[in-house]
């Protein structure tokens, strides 16, 4: 379970994960300046820079407990579909605006957020053959009451 005060918890994680996203942004809108090569020297392996990558989904992917916390000895399910949905919507239009060198929606980059969550215990022992993971993100629901 997250404690809204420190900075193992969804906001902070969302704030983090976006803050690589804008970094990706700049690194493709400065390609050239930064000396990133236009193609991959192994043809093997996608560039991630180039114009062929169209879409970046910035995810917050964690254990469901991760979306809770406890406030006055009760556990509590944080609310953040406002800001999820703030975030996604804010990201589209900030890349699909004119603006000034370098013109971001030039790039013809879509990018999309979102809070997903996994099985608390995702990895799981297997009788004679070690571990298995089941790591199967789904969207948060954030109206469903905390246990």
């Amino acid at each position: 379970m997250s404690r809204p005060d420190d900075s193992d918890n969804p906001l902070y994680a969302a704030i983090e994960i976006l803050v690589y996203g804008l970094i990706y942004v700049f690194s493709r809108a400065y390609r050239t300046e930064l000396n990133y090569p236009a193609e991959s020297a192994d043809r093997s392996k996608p560039n991630v820079l180039s114009d062929d990558t169209k879409t970046i989904n910035l995810r917050v992917v964690a254990p469901a407990d991760f979306y809770k916390f406890s406030a006055n000895g009760t556990c509590r399910k944080y609310d953040l579909q406002w800001f999820e949905k703030a975030l996604d919507d804010g990201l589209g239009a900030f890349l699909r605006t004119p603006t000034a060198a370098p013109d971001l929606s030039t790039l013809h980059l879509g990018m999309t957020f979102g809070f997903e969550e996994i099985e608390q215990s995702f990895i799981k022992p297997v009788p004679d053959h070690g571990f298995v993971m089941s790591f199967e993100p789904t969207p948060v629901q954030w109206n469903e009451a905390a246990a």
